[in-house]
């Protein structure tokens, strides 16, 4: 699953959160894009009890036009 992509703002954090995993997966696995953009710091990803994962990105060099964050689903047991 992804996230919709938001912008990073030069000199402020940005977050961007999935939704959750559609009904019988789980969410395993955090990933995040920020383009081709060298222009930001990526801060971490979290797991988020809700289902959901958030990344986070500081744009310390300037804007970033795409924060995209990624939740990879697994067949739950």
């Amino acid at each position: 699953v992804a996230s919709d992509p938001v912008t990073v703002i030069a000199g402020q954090n940005a977050s961007a959160t999935t939704p959750a995993c559609p009904e019988g997966l789980t969410m395993t696995t955090t990933g995040f894009s920020l383009g081709d953009s060298p222009n930001a710091f990526y801060a971490g990803n979290s797991l988020n009890d809700d289902g959901t994962t958030t990344a986070n990105a500081f744009g310390y060099f300037g804007e970033v036009p795409s924060l995209t964050a990624f939740g990879y689903c697994v067949r739950a047991k």
